[in-house]
């Protein structure tokens, strides 16, 4: 239990540190923290853990993931793109026909800060159709920047529990240590790009791991559905 403990500690230091205190050019910080990080996650991986205690170590997973969501993303600008393509969406102005720098002023709620801090002022979205509904869910029900981008990341994070029960599923089919579950709840580099810098591979990873899993359940009349999701999530 010591073992897990102390990963635990090292990996949640982590992410308060990437997610929170720190930005793209502090590398010798980053790489402090990161390294930190995978430490406390090889910790975890390779101690034995008793069945009672799994869901626990689970639970502590998307704990770590529920605090990052309350950072804003530092390590990357792309959430001022999910945001402002989520106002144009509630405007009913398409983000496929009209660049940022086409959309006059006063047009967006925080306009200016958001085109200041673009870094796609003269290109269209390149995001597809289900991602743009998270935008516009998350700049519906948010207000201001900061709250708009916590609720697209809290959408994010309800894909990752997702991911964690289709695993826990899929090893529990193929008789597999469920134990397994924590190589993918603990990566940090997993908890950081989807829950602290908003980024869609998670969502994505749910639709196709989905697809996965209702071919081993022969289902396959619904994998067209959740094969095309993932696309329409993320084109690559």
């Amino acid at each position: 239990m010591k073992g897990f403990l102390l990963g635990f500690a090292l990996i949640l230091c982590s992410v308060l540190a990437l997610c929170f205190f720190t930005d793209r050019s502090q590398f010798e910080f980053q790489l402090l923290f990161w390294v930190m990080g995978y430490i406390g996650y090889l910790l975890i991986c390779f101690t034995k853990a008793e069945k009672n205690i799994l869901p626990k170590l689970v639970a502590m997973a998307v704990f770590i993931r529920l605090i990052a969501c309350f950072s804003f993303p530092v390590l990357s600008d792309d959430i001022y793109r999910f945001v402002w393509d989520g106002e144009l969406n509630l405007k009913g102005i398409s983000v496929y026909e009209f660049m940022p720098s086409h959309i006059q002023d006063s047009t967006l709620q925080d306009q200016q800060v958001l085109f200041k801090n673009l870094n796609s002022k003269n290109y269209f979205s390149v995001y597809p159709p289900v991602s743009q509904m998270v935008f516009a869910i998350g700049a519906y029900i948010g207000k201001g920047i900061y709250w708009k981008a916590v609720f697209i990341k809290l959408i994010l994070l309800f894909g990752e529990i997702g991911i964690i029960f289709l695993i826990g599923q899929m090893l529990k089919a193929h008789n597999k240590s469920k134990q397994k579950i924590l190589f993918y709840a603990y990566n940090p580099l997993v908890i950081i790009e989807i829950c602290g810098n908003a980024h869609f591979e998670g969502l994505a990873l749910l639709a196709l791991l989905t697809t996965a899993y209702l071919i081993y359940r022969n289902k396959i009349w619904l994998t067209g559905f959740t094969f095309v999701s993932a696309v329409l999530i993320k084109l690559n």
